[in-house]
């Protein structure tokens, strides 16, 4: 496959086994039935792992649509009926929490498996998630994070409210909350994982499209933009096996193709620097699974330079060694933030690299920045003494 390295077919990508189940769904359909008898004698269902047990619902739909039976359609059938209940509960969360927003004049959208079960899968019901996720200006996040807590709702990961609105806003780009009934919204103040542009992130706002969340009506992100998300946040590692965006790419492209402007998707992704992940992302789903990629887009994307760290970085979001992430936290997020961020292109490579530091590891002053690092030096030193 072009570009992307055979060491990592087993890490982010799916497995043999896991992309046979995949090509039942985003496969040819003259091919539908024999490509599922084939999964079927591989794989025992007892021991489907939990990102194809994911998909099983939309498994179900494919097999019911071309007339197929029998016991294991039940099987995926109750999986299909508890996700759509599992998902109704959900809507109707997000349904008052919206209403409860837009009634106080708060610009809201909402992103990933909410919007796109609603716009581009058969049903709604058909596609599990594991919260809810909505996205608010960065300009506004602060106040949104405030509004959560005001109300009783929670960090996930226990953080203090100064630590979520005044380090996470500034590295990361949304924060888990949880409400008393466990009851999970990811509230995100930009679009991507990765750190933005402004000008960009204000171009997706600007390009949203409407969607209806039961009875409100709210936005989220146009075809372009939901492509590109989907692409930048399935190519990476994930302690769940990352297969969902496959189909979630396939039924945008089957669904929304015409009107993804294709000019626009390669300019984002060189503008945002994540050519290392779509361009690899878009030639998987062209070469292993037909998707209908223009190739003049996959050869432009292709074309778009890179440089050492942008690399470095992939291979960091690709593992799963915590290790490596820790470098991508600690070495590449830095230079993203120099790359992508003019507040940080403006001050010298070492004034930015201490504010990084401080920011990284949630500090408010130089001496603790520098306590931090002693301290980081003397456990280096005592543990080679001690090996």
């Amino acid at each position: 496959m072009t570009d992307v390295p055979a060491a990592l077919a087993g890490g982010h990508l799916p497995t043999p086994i896991q992309k046979q189940l995949l090509k039942v769904i985003v496969g040819p359909e003259d091919q539908l039935i024999e490509n599922w008898q084939r999964w079927q004698r591989e794989l025992d269902l007892d021991d489907v792992d939990h990102g194809s047990y994911r998909i099983l619902p939309m498994l179900y739909h494919v097999l019911r649509k071309q007339g197929v039976t029998g016991p294991d359609l039940q099987r995926y059938h109750g999986v299909a009926r508890k996700t759509w209940y599992t998902n109704r509960l959900k809507f109707h969360r997000i349904e008052k929490l919206l209403e409860q927003m837009h009634a106080e004049g708060t610009e809201v959208a909402v992103l990933k498996g909410v919007p796109i079960s609603h716009l581009y899968y058969p049903d709604p019901g058909l596609r599990p998630m594991d919260d809810v996720d909505i996205l608010v200006s960065e300009s506004k996040s602060v106040t949104a994070i405030d509004w959560f807590l005001d109300r009783g709702w929670k960090s996930v990961y226990e953080l203090s409210r100064k630590s979520l609105t005044k380090f996470l806003i500034r590295k990361e780009h949304s924060a888990d909350l949880r409400d008393d009934d466990g009851f999970s919204v990811d509230l995100h103040w930009q679009v991507l994982t990765f750190r933005m542009p402004p000008a960009v992130g204000q171009e997706m706002w600007d390009a949203m499209r409407p969607v209806k969340i039961g009875s409100v009506m709210t936005q989220t992100l146009c075809a372009t933009d939901h492509l590109l998300h989907i692409c930048a946040h399935g190519n990476a590692w994930n302690a769940v096996p990352p297969l969902r965006w496959i189909v979630d790419a396939h039924l945008i492209l089957k669904r929304d193709g015409a009107n993804i402007d294709w000019k626009r998707f390669v300019r984002l992704t060189e503008q945002l620097q994540i050519a290392q992940f779509i361009s690899r992302a878009l030639d998987y789903l062209h070469e292993e699974f037909g998707q209908p990629i223009p190739l003049d887009v996959l050869d432009q994307l292709r074309e778009i330079p890179r440089q050492k760290w942008h690399e470095d970085e992939y291979a960091a979001w690709t593992s799963s060694s915590a290790l490596d992430m820790r470098d991508y936290q600690v070495r590449y997020r830095y230079e993203r933030f120099r790359a992508v961020l003019p507040e940080w292109q403006k001050i010298p490579a070492w004034r930015a690299r201490r504010d990084y530091l401080k920011l990284h590891w949630e500090l408010d002053s130089d001496a603790e920045l520098i306590g931090r690092i002693v301290l980081r030096m003397g456990q280096k030193i005592w543990r080679k003494l001690c090996a």
